[in-house]
């Protein structure tokens, strides 16, 4: 009698292809993740870099603002009510603050550059001569303002189903 050999070996072929495959999954996730992660960071160091500008420029412009204050104090202290106007814009304006006057009413503006393309744009209302309620000034305005040129596009290509009809640019 003959016996009866199983000839059955476990083929490894599919098995492979299936852990190349895998493989071939885990490494283009791992890239998809570096390459995320590498666009989050830089992403993060602009924004913590803009930030940074943004507060300083903040500081900044808070200084001139209490600067401005002891300024305004000044003139309300030693001017009198047809020189105010006057003694104003000499003491704003080596601090680069310009003064305008509506009527009655005096008005302070200064920009600080926060980057190439946005500048923190500041208003104050200056109280009237001998009127100082709570302060000397008032913030009506603190707004960052670009700075650069917008220019929109003046054309756009659409496609054009028929050729015969389009224009050349």
């Amino acid at each position: 009698m003959k016996e009866k050999t199983s000839s059955f070996r476990p083929s490894i072929g599919g098995a492979l292809i299936v852990v190349m495959f895998v493989i071939l999954c885990i490494v283009t996730f791992a890239t998809l993740s570096l390459v995320s992660a590498n666009a989050e960071y830089k992403l993060s160091e602009k924004t913590a870099s803009r930030t940074t500008e943004y507060y300083n420029a903040c500081n900044y412009a808070e200084e001139l603002l209490s600067q401005a204050d002891a300024a305004i104090a000044s003139a309300h202290r030693s001017a009198g009510p047809q020189d105010y106007a006057a003694q104003l814009s000499g003491n704003l304006e080596p601090l680069g603050i310009t003064v305008t006057a509506d009527g009655a009413e005096h008005y302070a503006a200064y920009a600080v550059k926060v980057s190439d393309t946005q500048n923190l744009v500041v208003r104050l209302r200056l109280s009237p001569y001998g009127q100082v309620v709570q302060g000397y000034v008032t913030v009506t305005e603190w707004r960052l303002v670009s700075s650069a040129d917008w220019e929109p596009e003046q054309h756009i290509k659409l496609l054009d189903a028929n050729p015969e009809t389009r224009e050349e640019t």
